[in-house]
């Protein structure tokens, strides 16, 4: 684990390094494993990469030869969607359909009055 008040590790760190160092201190997270920040840089930069690059492939098929703010809004919606856990609303339905009680998938009726079989 480390402690983020160390002298050594903050001479040694970025300047963006000791923002998250600051940031974690803040939210009030003193002990972590020394990969930390550097796994946290890696991740901010390439998160800032990919949506700066979708933004500039979205302002290239608009015609424009600027990226404006709602190219970079529309490619952060894109890449949070795109690497989001959380299964979409159509799979939360299907697994509810298929683990309902009164799920009617493999449930045949019969319909006394007319002799039928639904399936």
């Amino acid at each position: 684990m480390s402690n983020p008040s160390s002298t050594d590790e903050q001479n040694r760190l970025p300047k963006d390094g000791i923002v998250v160092q600051t940031m974690l201190q803040e939210m009030g997270i003193t002990n972590y494993e020394p990969k930390l920040i550097p796994m946290v840089l890696d991740f901010m930069h390439q998160y800032t990469t990919d949506v700066l690059e979708e933004a500039k492939l979205y302002s290239i098929h608009a015609g424009r030869k600027q990226v404006e703010l709602e190219d970079i809004k529309l490619a952060c919606q894109n890449w949070a969607e795109e690497h989001s856990t959380m299964p979409s609303k159509d799979v939360n339905i299907k697994d509810e359909k298929e683990n309902s009680p009164y799920n009617m998938s493999s449930t045949k009726v019969t319909l006394c009055i007319m002799d039928y079989t639904i399936t």
